[in-house]
């Protein structure tokens, strides 16, 4: 197995909140367009290379990532991460309208396993080092 499909069940089964808005990802199409069909992407400094880290890392971590999102004038919020047993959350942030290549390569900066990528009706758990996308379809959590 690829050192980053490790996570990959994890990740799937994870319900992503942004804006507002929980969803998950689904092999069924379901003609949802997530945040009006806008380009986002969910990234996090958090738990590099998923390793768990204290929470004070961690907010330090998500401090300096806002830094450079602030520095490279790009639109953000925050956004989160939680399993579904709600054992765990990983805070982070949704950007608005940056290419793939770019929020990828921020991503590996921050050595993360991997990012959610969304366009149109269609979002992706882009893994960082393997550069390999995996295209879904969102699902809303109630």
């Amino acid at each position: 197995m690829h050192p980053d499909q490790i996570f990959r069940a994890a990740y799937l089964a994870t319900s992503y909140h942004a804006q507002g808005l929980g969803f998950r990802f689904s092999s069924l199409e379901t003609g949802l367009e997530l945040f009006e069909g806008r380009t986002f992407a969910l990234i996090s400094a958090q738990n590099p290379r998923s390793t768990p880290l204290s929470d004070e890392e961690n907010l330090a971590r998500n401090a300096n990532l806002k830094a450079v999102l602030l520095s490279f004038g790009w639109a953000f919020a925050d956004s989160y991460g939680q399993n579904l047993e709600l054992s765990w959350s990983e805070a982070g942030f949704i950007v608005w309208d940056v290419p793939l290549e770019q929020i990828i390569s921020l991503a590996q900066d921050f050595n993360q396993n991997a990012i959610v990528f969304g366009q149109g009706a269609r979002i992706a758990l882009c893994w960082c080092f393997s550069g390999e996308s995996e295209w879904f379809y969102p699902s809303i959590e109630g």
